[in-house]
């Protein structure tokens, strides 16, 4: 506190000014303001907290006129970022979700047609084990059961008819036009299958055994797209594709050329 004639700051508890020595008692509080405090007490307790219903209310009573044209911009600037930033927040789970709904794995192996041919003939049937395999596999994964892919791909001459017949019951369940004749296509399969015991130059017939696949192939092919429009078609050779098809072609002309050098 200060001394009320010479000024000095004086430390609270003193009773007299160190300086000039008038009394340091305190300044009575006049009547008029200890009953005006008194008074708005009971206003200044019922005012809302902020934040409620209530004070965004007097808030807006108050804000009128110029006041409340000067405040609206500020208040639509935060409302905007408030929502934009509660959509940066979800977004990027929408996002996930959208993908994974629209990208869905496809019912049978995808393959076109005519990489099935090329890659079979090329590679002397063992791109059929392939097939067969890959078949099977998502079989197993969509039914859960416990068969052995492997297994029904290298006695695919037991096994096809089985195959082929759950292709064509899912095509028939999900309403596609295409349907197949698991019956005449698997003993045509089978038949040209086993023509690579021939002799030279006849065992060649084995090779159109993949044209009994491609009705079959072209039937999974539809199935996918219908259940899944946007699965990868699988139409484009790899170079895994391209590496196999070039041993299995120069086995092919080590074995013709020994057929014609002992002719």
């Amino acid at each position: 506190m200060f001394c009320g004639q010479c000024g000095k700051n004086l430390p609270d508890n003193v009773r007299f000014c160190q300086s000039c020595g008038r009394p340091t008692a305190p300044t009575p509080i006049p009547a008029s303001f200890t009953n005006a405090t008194a008074a708005a007490a009971p206003a200044l307790s019922s005012f809302p907290a902020p934040g409620t219903a209530s004070h965004h209310e007097l808030v807006d009573s108050v804000a009128s006129g110029p006041l409340r044209a000067a405040v609206a911009p500020a208040r639509q600037k935060w409302s905007r970022h408030s929502i934009m930033s509660e959509q940066q927040n979800q977004s990027p789970t929408l996002a996930t979700e959208t993908v994974a709904d629209s990208v869905s794995a496809p019912m049978y192996f995808a393959v076109s047609p005519l990489k099935l041919l090329v890659m079979s003939t090329c590679t002397l049937g063992l791109y059929e084990i392939y097939w067969y395999y890959k078949h099977w596999c998502s079989v197993k994964e969509r039914e859960k059961s416990d068969i052995a892919p492997l297994g029904r791909a290298f006695f695919a001459f037991i096994f096809c008819y089985s195959l082929f017949k759950r292709i064509r019951a899912t095509g028939q369940s999900h309403n596609i036009p295409r349907t197949i004749a698991p019956g005449p296509l698997a003993a045509g399969f089978i038949l040209f299958s086993v023509l690579y015991k021939l002799p030279d130059p006849y065992w060649l017939l084995s090779f159109f055994a993949a044209l009994f696949l491609v009705p079959v192939q072209m039937a999974a092919n539809e199935i996918n797209l219908a259940t899944s429009p946007k699965h990868d078609r699988n139409s484009t050779f790899s170079k895994w594709n391209l590496v196999a098809v070039v041993y299995r072609r120069f086995m092919f002309c080590t074995r013709s050329s020994s057929y014609i050098s002992s002719i």
